[in-house]
């Protein structure tokens, strides 16, 4: 099956096989049709028919209704009724336009036949009949609304589609968006008995938080025993476990989340992690959370953000990636740079720091969907960090901006000037300031 579409008309093309060999198919029908279409020397390349018979057809789109704003499609999941939009509704009719290719095949013959004709016959008598020039007007406005309409109609260009089976991961990733949350996600503890419910949410002695607390929170995720891990919603579970192993492979997330919903953990995973090189990696907000410094050089996290996105950015593209390309780049102490690095890669002598993880080809194979997502994620990611660090080159380029070495100057001499520490309380370090602070 062939599928193609004008997104502005949402107007949808379907080519579909015809089956040759079954009994109801007249062979000799399909070889006429064939020939008035291409012709008996049409080149198969250029012909619509290139095996000689009619082996396909076309169902093109209507409109069902003008106006799709009033209709929604349900979905029951669960004993929940989810409801969707929808952008239209097309009718699918078959389209004979390959008729019209063969009645001008044969008009263009019969018009080079008479031309090619000795003498011009005498003329037959015609009827004549009376037109008046308002009729006419409105004919001539009629068709000139039409011309136009097929003009614009022509000028859109077909965007060719991918299909899919009704049964392939692919639809049912697609099938996935119509259900807005899974039964798992909102009954979460409530679903357990009083008692059992009251007995896992008392911590235990000598602790300060349940264990769901912390597997909530991504802390302690290996002590966790794993009844009470799945007593968790799947997407708390995964974002436990990202928040805990920082990068995974698919298949690791699957086994140790304790699944079998692949649909699920993918939405979950989609939630708290990015891909790269077909491996989950834990997104840098989470790791870095809003209005937080670093513990080592009070680095905001927004920056830190920033300069580990990049980092994964340029994983999407390359095994290897040199700490000083970071650094010119991003501006950050060597110290944190460090730390971003052992985060998801490993020093490999000269040629930099490699990949943890090695490339999943298969997880990229088995859901062109979900990878098609995240390149387009990461491509508009790209974008924002490219503007930041050229917003920021340009305010360091300004006349009369201190310079690096200089602003460090004065900061030395200021300590030394009022010693380590201040003795005024209103006077804060960056990493005594009100700021939390991340490992």
């Amino acid at each position: 099956m062939i599928a193609r579409v004008k997104p502005k008309q949402k107007r949808l093309e379907l080519t579909l096989a015809v089956n040759t060999e079954s009994p109801n198919y007249d062979q000799s029908k399909g070889e006429q049709i064939a020939i008035n279409v291409d012709g008996l020397d049409a080149p198969p390349s250029t012909a619509l028919y290139p095996r000689g018979y009619m082996d396909k057809r076309v169902l093109d789109s209507k409109l069902a209704v003008q106006n799709a704003d009033r209709y929604a499609i349900g979905v029951m999941a669960g004993g929940v009724l989810h409801i969707s939009p929808l952008a239209a509704i097309l009718h699918m009719r078959p389209s004979f336009d390959y008729l019209n290719v063969g009645d001008e095949r044969r008009r263009k013959k019969e018009a080079q036949e008479e031309d090619s004709a000795e003498g011009e016959e005498e003329g037959e008598a015609e009827m004549v009949t009376v037109k008046f020039a308002s009729d006419r007007r409105r004919i001539r406005d009629k068709t000139r609304r039409y011309h136009a309409q097929q003009t614009q109609a022509a000028e859109e260009p077909w965007v060719s589609l991918n299909t899919n089976s009704i049964s392939s991961q692919s639809s049912e990733l697609t099938r996935m968006h119509l259900v807005s949350g899974t039964k798992e996600d909102w009954i979460g503890e409530l679903s357990l008995p009083l008692m059992e419910y009251l007995k896992h949410l008392t911590p235990s002695e000598g602790s300060e938080e349940s264990p769901v607390d912390n597997a909530a929170h991504g802390r302690s995720l290996e002590n966790l025993p794993r009844k009470l891990l799945q007593m968790l919603p799947i997407s708390n579970r995964v974002e436990a476990l990202m928040r805990n192993a920082k990068l995974l492979p698919f298949k690791g997330v699957l086994s140790l989340v304790g699944t079998g919903e692949v649909i699920s953990t993918l939405k979950a995973l989609q939630g708290c992690s990015v891909l790269v090189q077909g491996n989950w990696v834990l997104r840098s907000d989470i790791l870095y959370p809003k209005d937080t410094i670093s513990a080592k050089s009070g680095i905001p996290s927004d920056l830190m953000c920033r300069a580990r996105d990049y980092l994964l950015y340029r994983y999407t593209t390359t095994r290897h990636v040199e700490r000083k390309q970071l650094a010119h780049v991003t501006r950050l102490p060597n110290e944190e740079l460090e730390d971003i690095f052992r985060g998801v890669a490993e020093p490999q002598g000269s040629a930099g720091w490699e990949f943890q993880l090695p490339f999943d080809a298969e997880f990229i194979s088995k859901y062109p969907d979900v990878v098609q997502r995240q390149s387009m994620l990461w491509e508009a990611r790209s974008q924002q960090l490219l503007r930041s660090f050229q917003e920021g080159q340009r305010v360091s380029n300004i006349p009369g901006s201190p310079k690096k070495g200089t602003e460090r100057r004065h900061r030395r001499l200021s300590r030394r000037e009022s010693g380590s520490e201040s003795d005024d309380p209103s006077v804060r370090h960056p990493s005594s300031s009100g700021a939390k602070k991340f490992p």
